[in-house]
């Protein structure tokens, strides 16, 4: 087991990378390294995912609103021109 205090998480999305840090990290028991890690790796990959799916819901929804703004942008024309 690891043990940490004022563990932080940075996440840049432009670049899909992760990084986790801490003040003061201390390994309480060696055995349980390397799954510690690994479970630590499969969160992380999980943040990712779920991360890139939301940002690609977000794309999406904007594209939505663009097309619903240019769409009230031809009304109004029209609409003013009439």
């Amino acid at each position: 087991f690891i043990q940490c205090s004022n563990l932080a998480l940075t996440f840049d999305a432009n670049n899909s990378v992760c990084t986790a840090s801490c003040s003061t990290c201390s390994d309480t028991d060696t055995t349980l390294v390397s799954g510690a890690n690994h479970n630590d790796t499969a969160l992380l990959l999980e943040l990712l995912n779920a991360t890139r799916s939301n940002e690609q819901a977000i794309k999406e929804t904007k594209e939505a609103i663009d097309g619903i703004i240019r769409s009230l942008s031809i009304i109004k024309n029209t609409t003013t021109s009439n």
